[in-house]
């Protein structure tokens, strides 16, 4: 079974916003998402439209904002409430 567009989209999505992320926490070279997201649309989500891509990545950005306050660090651990 493969990915769907949608999928494949969420996936690299994710993959981004990690980059993104860890490239400000680690001062490491700032990364385009944008042109990122360009990029995948063209190469691996083609037939995703516009608003589509704008839809799916808003609900993928309020689901890590709203995910934030289930997962807390307690001395190094992981723990969910």
């Amino acid at each position: 079974m493969t990915f769907t567009e949608r999928e494949k989209f969420i996936y690299h999505a994710a993959t981004l916003m990690t980059m993104q992320i860890m490239s400000k926490e680690f001062n490491l070279t700032p990364i385009d998402v944008h042109k990122l997201i360009s990029l995948i649309r063209n190469n691996r989500c083609r037939q995703l439209k516009d608003e589509q891509i704008d839809k799916i990545y808003d609900d993928v950005e309020e689901e890590v904002l709203l995910a934030n306050a289930v997962y807390e660090m307690k001395d190094g651990e992981v723990f969910t409430h």
